[in-house]
């Protein structure tokens, strides 16, 4: 675990560095609050705040994304690094889900004992304007996801996209499945829908110089029998 960790941040100096030779670097940084935090059409935690910091040289980006529920006690930390070639962007990422008062440590990387979970992912966008679909795959490849006997179990999630408008409002529709088992990450026993959803998103102006982003996303998980709606803003 510790060889594929350095692994991970050499690629990454090593395609920032190749990155940073095209155009200058930027760094973004915004917080989502969420009336719950869901996550692929399942449950995370209560109301929350979501921050996230941006890092961006050429077609390389690495984020550090966060949740921190309002009652201290569910938290989330995400690490991604991903490169864009093309209609394509290849992306690894380190989620650590944990509570406040967990007894396993964040540097804790023991296969059988760390809740952190490594996962690679790859997306593809139609190249046309009139139809911008995008398809995207992932895939848990070390990490908290195991199957009954121990061994890594690879649960893997596919979602299909597709933005459209009206009038002012941004809107996304979005299909998402397991392709096969993946019982201790989304709770399915094979193939099966846990994520169909429409987000709506619509700039709220506040002042001649400041608007607010406010979002809203209905979503259902066939496989669970469940539904979220989800209320939120973000500032930036």
């Amino acid at each position: 675990m510790k060889k594929l960790i350095f692994l991970f941040s050499f690629l990454s100096v090593c395609f920032c560095l190749k990155a940073e030779e095209k155009q200058g670097p930027a760094l973004h940084f915004s917080g989502d609050f969420v009336s719950s935090y869901t996550w692929r059409g399942l449950y995370m935690s209560p109301a929350a705040i979501q921050p996230s910091i941006e890092f961006e040289a050429g077609n390389f980006t690495i984020e550090a994304w966060g949740s921190v529920s309002f009652n201290g006690e569910d938290k989330e930390v995400d690490l991604t690094a991903s490169y864009a070639l093309g209609n394509f962007v290849f992306s690894v990422t380190d989620m650590w889900w944990s509570t406040q008062d967990s007894e396993i440590k964040y540097f804790n990387y023991n296969s059988h004992e760390t809740e952190h979970t490594f996962e690679g992912s790859v997306a593809y966008t139609l190249p046309c304007e009139r139809f911008p679909l995008s398809l995207s795959w992932s895939t848990i490849f070390a990490g908290m996801d195991k199957k009954a006997d121990g061994k890594q179990a690879y649960a893997s999630y596919v979602e299909l996209s597709y933005p459209f408008n009206i009038k002012n409002t941004e809107l996304e529709a979005i299909c998402g499945f397991t392709p096969y088992k993946a019982e201790m990450q989304y709770e399915t026993s094979g193939f099966a829908f846990t994520n169909l959803a429409l987000r709506a998103t619509r700039e709220i102006r506040l002042s001649s110089s400041f608007t607010l982003p406010l979002f809203a996303e209905l979503a259902v998980n066939p496989a669970l029998e469940d539904v979220h709606f989800v209320i939120g803003f973000t500032l930036r």
